[in-house]
């Protein structure tokens, strides 16, 4: 028997999870917005085993989650290649990967690019939503 997680209330802090793809695929299911776990695995279907990010914002549950596949930071183990953060906007999510980014030496190599490149895409992601916003707040959606 499934549950559904009630995520209306505010995350105390983001929630990651890595080397563990099946807790991932849980959290995901557990969602009330199952178009989460559809673009997983329409995302996964199309990446063919290549790296990348995944970012959902699932309305019905007020979180945001981002998934990386291929582990950049070399977190997982065995067959796991996922590694997930959650967070209630996007805004957390773009201070926890700034935060890393900053405490994280150039001479990391792949995992300072990774950092910049997510942290880069985030900021991009809440630019949009910002404006976005700004565009439905003044009356000029359609």
């Amino acid at each position: 028997m499934t549950t559904t997680v009630d995520l209306k209330y505010k995350l105390e802090r983001m929630k990651i999870i890595y080397n563990n793809d099946l807790e991932i695929l849980d959290f995901l299911c557990d969602l009330k917005d199952k178009l989460a776990i559809r673009s997983l695995q329409d995302f996964l279907d199309e990446a063919h085993g290549l790296s990348g990010i995944l970012l959902m914002g699932c309305v019905p549950d007020n979180v945001q989650v981002l998934i990386l596949v291929g582990d950049p930071f070399g977190f997982c183990e065995g067959d796991n290649k996922l590694v997930m953060y959650a967070d209630n906007d996007i805004y957390g999510l773009c201070h926890y990967f700034k935060n890393q980014l900053e405490h994280t030496s150039k001479d990391a190599g792949v995992i300072y690019d990774a950092l910049e490149d997510i942290t880069a895409y985030l900021f991009f992601k809440w630019n949009e939503k910002i404006k976005q916003d700004d565009y439905v707040k003044h009356g000029r959606a359609t």
